[in-house]
């Protein structure tokens, strides 16, 4: 019969301090009452520690060491270390009842993405999981993580998602983040760094942009991390505050174009300055029409991006037809933004269809772009 991975990581039997003991009264010839009466201690006590009913304590550290050798940290080394292997088997098997919790998540792409090394035995599947998102217990999960998600304006994590799979995501944006060195949170700070921020969209190399909005934002207090997302999470950003001086914007791949990008920042930024500590934002394609404070991020990332006096203005002179080429580029210098965003936004709006021929304004961010981002938020394909 294969072995499991159960059984390669825990042999069918574990060594006790007892067989060490057995196998030093065996080299020096003694026997269980020769070791009590050098102890000190009765041959009932022996007799227990032999067949491991009772456990090596200070004192008998101490006594070991004087009659057979070795240390006393030895000895107590060798009892923790039985016992602490002991209660881990224990605990493995104990996941068998857990395996139906398997199925709430996006193991295959958790695996995939190098977030778990998992594989084999369900029950190792869920000793690795439970270590991924540092909870002791599937209960320790669902306190933790899938409570808070349902709680949270339940049904708006996107059509198919999965509450499991929208976890692993922010809980592999929390690793992240924590790897992000940042000062304490500043809101002056931060909104005086928004104003900066957005005018580093007109950069030729978004990807070396959005390192600098990493550098300035932690700077300010908030770590910004881009991770790709498992395929049952369709949210495109999510806010949490990990203390109250730390904040974490985490950004998926959900969407292909640099103006969706910037603008789910700065839409992540207003969760940030607007709307409290206590709970996170997960936001999804249909996470933001009948939520007020989705509505009020969705204005605080288009007014700090193109201001509603300069785009009404521009809006107007349109009228109802079309803007070209060149009066988008003459646009978006004037508001120092990228023109993909000035066409992103035009297109939400519906004053231009998704298929206008403006949309090669609009810059491209395919997988290796993302996966470079990534690596600059310290998460890296087969990183654990």
């Amino acid at each position: 019969m294969a072995e499991t991975q159960t059984e390669k990581r825990w042999p069918r039997r574990l060594s006790p301090p007892a067989d060490t003991i057995l196998d030093n009264l065996e080299e020096l010839g003694w026997t269980q009452a020769d070791l009590a009466e050098r102890m000190g201690r009765t041959k009932k006590h022996v007799q227990d520690l032999v067949k491991n009913k009772t456990r090596i304590t200070s004192e008998t550290a101490v006594a070991l060491s004087l009659t057979l050798g070795g240390s006393t940290q030895f000895w107590l080394n060798r009892e923790a270390n039985y016992q602490a292997a002991l209660a881990e088997r224990e605990s493995l098997k104990r996941h068998d009842a857990d395996r139906p919790w398997l199925k709430e998540l996006p193991l295959a792409d958790m695996r995939k993405l190098g977030w778990i090394d998992a594989g084999g035995e369900a029950t190792a599947n869920v000793d690795a999981c439970l270590r991924f998102f540092g909870v002791a217990s599937v209960k320790g999960w669902r306190d933790r993580y899938a409570s808070q998600l349902v709680a949270f304006r339940a049904g708006t994590l996107g059509p198919g998602a999965k509450v499991g799979a929208v976890a692993a995501w922010l809980r592999r944006a929390q690793i992240a983040a924590a790897a992000i060195e940042t000062n304490p949170w500043s809101k002056s700070q931060f909104l005086a760094t928004l104003d900066a921020s957005c005018r580093k969209s007109t950069a030729a190399d978004p990807i070396l942009a959005l390192k600098e909005i990493q550098r300035d934002w932690a700077r300010a207090g908030v770590a910004v991390v881009f991770v790709r997302r498992p395929k049952a999470c369709s949210a495109f950003g999510a806010t949490e505050w990990l203390t109250p001086d730390r904040a974490m914007i985490v950004v998926s791949d959900r969407y292909s174009t640099t103006d969706q990008l910037w603008f789910t920042l700065l839409h992540e930024a207003a969760h940030v300055v607007l709307h409290g500590k206590k709970k996170p934002h997960v936001d999804a394609d249909n996470s933001g029409s009948d939520d007020d404070e989705e509505r009020q991020a969705d204005a605080f990332a288009a007014d700090r991006l193109i201001p509603r006096s300069a785009w009404k203005t521009f809006v107007d002179v349109l009228g109802n037809r079309s803007p070209s080429a060149a009066e988008i580029g003459h646009f978006s210098e004037q508001q120092q933004v990228g023109a993909g965003i000035v066409v992103g936004r035009l297109q939400h709006e519906k004053r231009i269809p998704f298929s206008s021929p403006l949309t090669r304004l609009k810059q491209r961010l395919d997988a290796e772009a993302f996966t470079r981002l990534e690596a600059a938020s310290g998460v890296s394909e087969g990183e654990e």
